[in-house]
């Protein structure tokens, strides 16, 4: 099976690109800028020369495109890390933080008609969920993608795994 990983330049991102290493499916690593130099370097210091460090480039908020690459490499699973996690930052930039927060979601859910499709982690406590701009778009997120058939959308608080040398 092929899996669309949006927003693998990220902190999560990354963690599934080592992840990949250990399945016998297809990824995709996609996000709206390719991955810097140092940021390869690392990853291939954690995990080895053989962790995938090639991003495609993907604007998640051009469903033409997300239905583009899906048809393109087949895709059967989008798991979406992409966020605008910046919580303060989200009340200044309200139509980018909405942008990515609730539509482009609900792009990728849509462009896949969905067979399955994972939502980031919110970095919010739930109590924040209805105080701040970011955390409200999330939730948005998540109601808008439930609305559609045979949506799947999962949501925890993500964590950083401690790495050790």
């Amino acid at each position: 099976m092929t899996i669309l990983i949006t927003g693998a330049n990220g902190q999560l991102g990354n963690e599934l690109r080592i992840a990949s290493l250990k399945s016998e499916d297809r990824f995709v690593f996609t996000d709206i800028t390719e991955a810097r130099e140092e940021q390869c370097a690392m990853l291939r210091k954690l995990a080895g020369d053989s962790v995938p460090v090639d991003t495609e480039i993907l604007d998640i908020t051009d469903i033409d495109a997300i239905r583009g690459i899906i048809r393109r490499e087949n895709v059967g699973v989008i798991v979406n890390c992409a966020a605008f996690t910046d919580v303060e930052g989200a009340e200044d930039r309200q139509e980018l933080a909405e942008k990515l927060n609730a539509t482009a979601p609900e792009n990728l859910a849509v462009a896949i008609s969905v067979r399955c499709f994972m939502s980031a982690p919110t970095m919010c406590s739930e109590q924040s969920l209805t105080m701040s701009l970011a955390g409200r778009t999330r939730r948005a997120d998540l109601q808008e993608c439930m609305a559609l058939p045979n949506c799947m959308a999962r949501r925890k608080s993500w964590r950083p795994a401690a790495i050790t040398s």
